[in-house]
């Protein structure tokens, strides 16, 4: 069984110029660093992070917390796509059908609307029902969409996967 780890990026400053420039707050380095304890026993094998300064700062404050704690990060492939910045979930989807490969475990680290509603099409049958309303309602920043997925990454379609758990890092 592999999993699909969904991350909304950590806090932001208040936008100030482009929104694709935006980089994490004091809060948002705290929350990404974090994380990590939520990915002590999810080392993710493949990174599919939005090109937006905010998300490949999230996982690179990610990478920290994970090495602080011991978990080897130097061989994670992290693939910086644009393509992520404004998705949709068919497109988040393809991304992961693309570079998924055999990776037991891939994160994407992305933006709102988008991951919650990726995570919302693709809970199927057996879904943790708490973690549903959650993603109806949106994921807070810093905050994780747990999926189990049976199916090669190339088959993953929405209604065929189980969101097993949100979890989310305070501000």
């Amino acid at each position: 069984m592999a999993t699909l780890l969904l991350l909304r990026h950590a806090k932001a400053e208040p936008r100030s110029g482009p929104d694709e420039r935006r980089p994490l707050s004091a809060t948002g380095r705290d929350q990404a660093g974090r994380v990590a304890e939520h990915l002590r026993n999810r080392r993710p094998d493949v990174v599919l992070c939005s090109a937006a300064v905010r998300t490949q700062q999230t996982w690179q404050r990610l990478a920290y917390g994970l090495a602080d704690h011991g978990i080897e990060v130097a061989g994670i492939e992290v693939v910086v796509l644009e393509s992520l910045y404004r998705a949709s979930p068919r497109a988040v989807l393809a991304a992961v059908s693309e570079y998924g490969g055999d990776a037991g475990v891939v994160l994407v680290v992305g933006h709102e609307p988008i991951m919650s509603m990726t995570a919302a099409a693709l809970a199927g049958p057996g879904s943790h029902e708490a973690g549903t309303h959650v993603v109806a309602a949106g994921l807070s920043t810093a905050s994780l969409a747990v999926i189990e997925v049976d199916s090669p990454w190339r088959e993953v379609d929405s209604g065929h996967a189980r969101l097993v758990e949100v979890l989310h890092t305070p501000a």
